[in-house]
């Protein structure tokens, strides 16, 4: 990838995803995809490692920037993932004079409705590139299980690697 490409990308994902994990969906489509950097199977090891550690899912997707580019894609996705807290002040003074427009709330609306369309499109195709049999989906259904039973991600995880290292492999 070329230094302008990164920018690109990791901006793209910063200001074009209106939730934390509507990211991913954008990032998937950019380094998966549109510019094959990265397999299905590393982009889901990067999205591993940013859910594992603390800070928000932003913070997360530094991970995916360093197994695309290496240090310099690292630090690209730093830098772009504060830009939009930089900007958020004089944006929400913009807002504050729209926010009473009945088109603004169903802006807002559609574009949440957006970003969940492509958290789902991304879990999907993430499903249907690592689970390959039933005991896959079987380890798959148990980590989503501890998920929602609110268990760290982190925890999660290196459950999942050592089940996967003694049953799996």
């Amino acid at each position: 990838m070329t230094w302008g490409e990164v920018w690109v990308v990791f901006l793209r994902a910063a200001f074009f995803s209106t939730s934390g994990n509507a990211v991913l969906a954008l990032l998937e489509q950019d380094l998966v995809v549109r510019l094959h950097v990265l397999s299905r199977s590393q982009f889901a090891l990067g999205v591993a490692v940013g859910a594992a550690t603390p800070g928000p899912l932003g913070y997360g997707c530094i991970a995916l920037g360093f197994l695309a580019d290496g240090w310099r894609g690292a630090i690209i996705a730093t830098v772009t993932s504060w830009m939009p807290s930089l900007l958020a002040i004089p944006v929400r003074s913009g807002m504050r004079l729209l926010e009473g427009r009945r088109w603004m709330s169903g802006v807002l609306w559609g574009l949440q409705s957006a970003g969940a369309g492509l958290l789902l499109a991304l879990a999907s195709g993430m499903a249907r590139a690592t689970i390959l049999g039933w005991r896959e989906a079987l380890l798959a259904a148990a980590s989503l299980a501890l998920l929602f039973r609110r268990i760290h991600p982190g925890v999660v995880l290196a459950l999942a690697a050592v089940a996967g290292a003694m049953w799996l492999r």
